[in-house]
């Protein structure tokens, strides 16, 4: 058996083995605990509370382990750090998708919730954007998110698909279709594929005139993706048309 008899201080309530590796793991469990009682995030609540659950029971083995151990048990336990790891991994990527959607429904009293939290990825997803950027890393952090929006589309797509409201789901597919077009259009033109990008706008004017017959012209998701796309119904539109018609 091996005593741990080090000079280092753990943090409150921490393990102090491997603390460089679990610290963050648990004090991000802490940070997500409170999003459980965000109604708007019910779709991701299952994946928290399975972090939180293996996180804390993965703290009480580490402090156990902090007064007596074997070697083999701190191999184990490290392992158990680095699947806890993946895990937050994904966990964060599901709810970012579920703070963009969060953020294109206007909710804003969670939001204000979310800056709040202590870990600092969520707080930082959830606040306004304000940082000034150059062009290049404009149009970059443009298509990080509106890949964001696609996924947060395509999950409340799925979440209304057995809704009776017809409407609603026409509604959102032909928003989610808008979204989808000006990235395959923005995809096509880096190709240099003129014509393709071209009929690209086609389908982004398509989909448009749907949307606005489905959602209705003050619907707060046509109004927000009419801002969107009217950038590519017009000037993208005509600067390709003079190559493709």
């Amino acid at each position: 058996m091996i005593a741990l008899t080090t000079a280092v201080i753990a943090k409150d309530g921490y393990p102090l083995l491997y603390g460089s590796v679990g610290d963050e793991l648990y004090e991000v469990a802490e940070g997500y605990t409170p999003l459980l009682k965000i109604e708007s995030l019910e779709q991701v609540h299952v994946h928290i509370e399975d972090y939180v659950r293996q996180a804390e029971s993965l703290k009480e083995t580490g402090l156990a382990l902090d007064k007596v151990s074997t070697a083999e048990s701190y191999k184990l336990y490290l392992a158990d750090l680095r699947k806890l790891s993946q895990q937050k991994k994904e966990l964060d990527s599901r709810v970012l998708v579920a703070i963009e959607e969060l953020k294109m429904r206007q909710i804003e009293v969670d939001l204000v919730t979310l800056r709040e939290n202590p870990y600092a990825l969520l707080s930082e997803a959830a606040a306004p954007e304000v940082v000034e950027l150059n062009a290049s890393e404009e149009a970059e952090m443009s298509a990080m998110n509106m890949q964001a929006s696609l996924q947060a589309l395509k999950v409340q797509l799925i979440e209304v698909r057995d809704d009776e409201n017809t409407t609603l789901i026409e509604c959102i597919n032909d928003i989610t279709a808008i979204n989808y077009w000006i990235l395959e259009v923005d995809r096509l033109r880096d190709e240099g594929e003129w014509c393709h990008a071209y009929k690209g706008t086609s389908q982004i004017v398509d989909f448009e005139r749907s949307a606005r017959k489905a959602c209705g012209s003050e619907h707060p998701l046509f109004e927000q993706w009419t801002e969107h796309s009217e950038h590519y119904r017009t000037m993208v539109r005509k600067e390709l048309a003079q190559t493709c018609e």
